[in-house]
């Protein structure tokens, strides 16, 4: 019983520190280098989430051939964002392109 009362605890700590942030994903299960990094970085984190949140905008309205070469074109970036490993920088800068990308899908510019 103290030990759940410990761990319940340490959640609510974990879940109201400042400057933390979740990402579209689920930082409990298992991940790869690239998603442990960005749970483990707030910055990244926002970013994962604005950019997945812009993703899901798209996918919504778009259909057909289209929406294939959307989720086609995700999964390609997935797979280098991958490769960027626990690189915080290139793991920034492949984020900022692709919601840069999804900005101006979405309106038209950056």
């Amino acid at each position: 019983m103290l030990k759940r009362l410990i761990l319940a605890c340490l959640a609510a700590s974990a879940l109201s520190q400042p400057g933390r942030a979740d990402p579209s994903f689920d930082c409990h299960t298992n991940l790869g280098l690239s998603e442990q990094t960005i749970c483990a970085n707030a910055d990244l984190a926002h970013l994962d989430t604005d950019m997945s949140q812009l993703y899901f905008s798209i996918a919504n309205d778009t259909t057909g051939r289209y929406y294939r070469r959307l989720k086609r074109d995700q999964r390609q970036w997935l797979r280098d964002r991958d490769d960027c490993g626990a690189n915080v920088r290139c793991l920034r800068i492949i984020y900022r392109a692709r919601i840069q990308e999804f900005n101006g899908i979405l309106y038209g510019g950056d």
